[in-house]
């Protein structure tokens, strides 16, 4: 089966695609914060819409100190009821095992896709955050924090 999806952009892009909907679980964290140590993880926009495939993302490293992230997926997490829930990542699909870094002053971006949580490429309506670990290169131990990029999906 051949799906066309739309990119934040709203172009289209053709892709072959089973269907499966996933299910959220309770998420672990609390609230997050979208900036600290100098890091700021944000969004291209705040609200999509839910033919949104696509996601636009951003990490800006404004400190001296290079931070790196462990994980090519971010947890995804939606709101209902006043908590958090993750949704799962989509097992069958196999990402490598990257260190992403974000060197001193500068500036990363990325896309995050829809099918890896759910294999419809489909957003429920609803306020959602992208979720990612991120430490210091140098002492990775010590210094690690979670920031989170928060977005809506409407109609």
């Amino acid at each position: 089966m051949v799906q066309t999806i739309f990119d934040a952009d709203g172009d289209n892009i053709k892709l072959a695609v089973p269907f499966q909907i996933l299910k959220a679980v309770k998420s672990p964290h609390g609230e997050l914060a979208s900036a600290a140590e100098g890091v700021t993880m944000e969004l291209k926009k705040e609200s999509y819409n839910d033919s949104t495939d696509y996601l636009k993302l951003k990490f800006i490293n404004s400190s001296e100190v290079t931070y790196g992230y462990f994980r090519y997926q971010f947890d995804l997490e939606v709101k209902k009821n006043d908590a958090w829930y993750e949704v799962p990542f989509d097992s069958e699909l196999q990402y490598p095992l990257v260190v992403h870094v974000l060197n001193p002053n500068s500036v990363y971006e990325t896309v995050v896709s829809a099918f890896a949580y759910n294999k419809s490429g489909k957003f429920e309506k609803g306020d959602y955050r992208l979720v990612q670990k991120l430490a210091e290169e140098s002492n990775e131990e010590e210094n690690q924090f979670t920031l989170a990029a928060y977005f809506t999906i409407t109609e």
